[in-house]
């Protein structure tokens, strides 16, 4: 009694076959599964999925969106001549210099008075800090603190005691 072999062999090109008219019809069985693209949209930092026609909806909104800011940018432009306030700190050269620059046109100037050297620390203080003039606030802050301070002199060396109130 003997075993007699199978032939594998004639097997081959009928499985190959099988496998790939099988793996087809695996794709569109999974293709038609999920006919339709869903697309995920981040709007006010919240993700949403957006189904169907909604998408196109949405790509609508957007362009409209684009297009309005475009017209109300448009409509923000004013003509070349129009007049502008503009307000400008500096030294007189620094200023002289920014107009020249851009050749701006000036219809109206005004300056502002110049810091009195009698002036005391604490005025001198004031006026830098409201009229945001930064040239020399260190000093006048220093000159401010150094003039509160309670000084005696003992043997030609000032002793710092207190602070006046």
């Amino acid at each position: 009694m003997g075993f007699k072999m199978v032939d594998f062999h004639r097997f081959t090109i009928p499985i190959i076959v099988i496998l790939i008219i099988g793996g087809t019809i695996s794709f569109f069985l999974a293709y038609g599964f999920y006919p339709e693209k869903h697309v995920n949209v981040k709007v006010d930092e919240k993700c949403y999925e957006l189904l169907d026609n909604a998408f196109t909806k949405y790509n609508r909104l957007q362009a409209e969106r684009e297009l309005l800011v475009l017209k109300l940018q448009t409509n923000a432009i004013e003509s070349p001549d129009a007049v502008v306030p503009v307000i400008f700190s500096g030294t007189k050269e620094e200023i002289d210099n920014l107009i020249s620059d851009y050749h701006l046109k000036i219809n109206n100037s005004q300056r502002l008075e110049e810091i009195n050297k009698n002036w005391d620390f604490d005025k001198r203080c004031y006026y830098r800090i409201v009229n945001r003039v930064k040239d020399g606030i260190e000093e006048d802050v220093v000159g401010s603190i150094t003039d509160k301070l309670v000084r005696t002199k003992i043997c030609g060396v000032y002793e710092i005691s207190g602070i006046r109130t």
